[in-house]
């Protein structure tokens, strides 16, 4: 394969440039997803392909407008997962875990300077989106930033 989910992203950017963004205060566009099954026919990393391209598109839309913004790298560690856990490959993690992975990668983005997050989310499992829905309003709650939800 021919690709990879951090062109584009801060994993490109050096700490500087980091941190000149952040005091720009320029949004941040944070593909969200899980390594799963998704049957015979797809791989693994469906629903982190499918977060990261709808930021990417994004993300070319805002600077074709010249609108400076930023594509967080992929998060992509698993997710609670209901319906596919007994699947090889799946990759799943208790509630409390991803909740606390996201809190800490959304404190992260905030000492880093940044005030506004756009979460891309493409795994519909009911519990997984609460457990991220419910990190956003934490983070948001205690940090400076604020993140919001991409439907």
């Amino acid at each position: 394969m021919n690709y990879s989910i951090f062109t584009d992203t801060m994993a490109d950017l050096d700490w500087r440039e980091i941190e000149n963004k952040g005091r720009q205060k320029v949004p941040v566009l944070f593909p969200l997803g899980v390594i799963e099954e998704h049957g015979p026919h797809l791989p693994l990393g469906t629903d982190i392909y499918l977060a990261y391209k709808q930021a990417h598109d994004v993300w070319e839309e805002l600077n074709a407008m010249e609108i400076p913004c930023v594509i967080a790298p992929p998060f992509y560690l698993g997710g609670v997962q209901a319906l596919t856990r007994h699947f090889p490959g799946t990759f799943a993690f208790s509630e409390e875990t991803i909740m606390a992975c996201i809190k800490e990668y959304l404190e992260n983005l905030d000492r880093f300077g940044f005030r506004r997050i756009v979460v891309f989310n493409d795994h519909g499992d009911g519990l997984h989106i609460s457990s991220i829905v419910e990190a956003i309003k934490n983070a948001n709650r205690k940090l400076e930033l604020q993140a919001y939800w991409m439907e």
